[in-house]
């Protein structure tokens, strides 16, 4: 009996330090996931799962804001910034971007479902896709793309365990000790912290970030010198993505498309475009015009005068916002020149 206490004793006293470090993480939540939140702009240099940031945002909002206008898509959407969007919609719009890092129809599927579900009005719909993520397989390992659990009915103890196991991160341990203790940001935390002054509003979920633009204004040739890898020299020659769309994902596309027939939704949907100049597959634009009409869907991929210019863009994917603004007026049909041909023509 002796013998077993002191097995106990010893088994216990292994596991205090594990102990001090949860109940530290729990009452710390580094990651912002453990309890609510009114406001998502703290610790902004700690990478935060945009996805479930964007679900809380909504939830918490919902009943108060009544949102009846929705943008959809992965990162791209960002720069389809509502403050531009509200602008192309009825004076009774309440836009909210409901955007995630690498989002696909899965996701997208899934909020819609989910707004449908809880009898909100979905009066406007935009959605940005990328030519390779949209219909790319679930990230179910990276904590920073895993879906909220409560609009992807997924498993809450999964979702937590995996951000339990990024604190475990020496590096990210290291990185977050340092910054804390000295308040400055050094060279090797970039693996791990962000280094920008950024903004999350509230209420629609608009996300700024104002470092980006400043390092831009101050000297864009360095901006563009110190990312060349994240601009390679292109071909000139036109390339096709893969096709992707299967059978589920049809389904998942018919499953939307219907929910917007019973909302009377007013929808665009923008494929958008990329630095490297790969366009969207042919079939899978074909489906896509086939579920949702051809005059909804618009494809900026591939070779255009918007992937012509490097300036139009932060890195390979990303486009500035006054792009988003320019792929909105082809959308809605708004011709800038004063001519009879709208400035940005969607591939056919």
């Amino acid at each position: 009996m002796k013998d077993l206490l002191g097995y106990i004793k010893k088994v216990l006293v292994f596991l205090v330090p594990f102990f001090v470090y949860l109940t530290a993480y729990i009452v710390i939540d580094p990651f912002m996931v453990i309890f609510k939140y009114n406001d998502f702009n703290k610790r902004s240099y700690i990478p935060k799962n945009r996805d479930y940031v964007s679900s809380e945002v909504y939830l918490m909002n919902r009943e108060t804001e009544k949102y009846n206008s929705f943008i959809f898509g992965s990162s791209t959407a960002l720069f389809v910034r509502p403050s531009i969007w509200m602008s192309y919609l009825p004076d009774t719009a309440k836009v909210f971007s409901f955007d995630a890092s690498r989002e696909n129809i899965i996701g997208i599927w899934s909020k819609i479902k989910y707004i449908d579900h809880r009898n909100d009005p979905i009066e406007n719909a935009v959605f940005v896709i990328d030519y390779n993520y949209a219909f790319d397989k679930l990230d179910r390992e990276n904590v920073l793309f895993v879906k909220h659990p409560r609009i992807c009915h997924s498993s809450w103890y999964n979702f937590q365990y995996k951000n339990l196991l990024k604190i475990f991160d020496i590096s990210l341990i290291r990185s977050l000790l340092v910054y804390a203790l000295t308040n400055e940001f050094k060279p090797y935390m970039s693996d791990c912290l962000l280094n920008e002054r950024s903004y999350i509003n509230p209420v629609t979920n608009e996300y700024t970030n104002f470092s980006i633009q400043e390092e831009l204004n101050a000297d864009s040739l360095r901006y563009y010198e110190i990312r060349r890898d994240r601009f390679p020299e292109r071909s000139g020659t036109e390339r096709e993505y893969r096709q992707q769309i299967t059978s589920d994902h049809i389904k998942m596309l018919n499953e939307i498309k219907r929910v917007f027939v019973k909302h009377g939704t007013d929808y665009k949907i923008i494929i958008a475009p990329n630095y490297q100049q790969i366009s969207f597959n042919k079939k899978d634009l074909e489906i896509l015009r086939s579920v949702f009409g051809a005059d909804r869907v618009f494809d900026f991929t591939g070779i255009n005068s918007i992937s012509d210019e490097k300036s139009n863009f932060y890195d390979g994917l990303h486009f500035k916002p006054y792009v988003g603004k320019q792929l909105l007026d082809t959308a809605y049909g708004i011709n800038l020149l004063g001519g009879t041909e709208a400035s940005i023509v969607s591939r056919p």
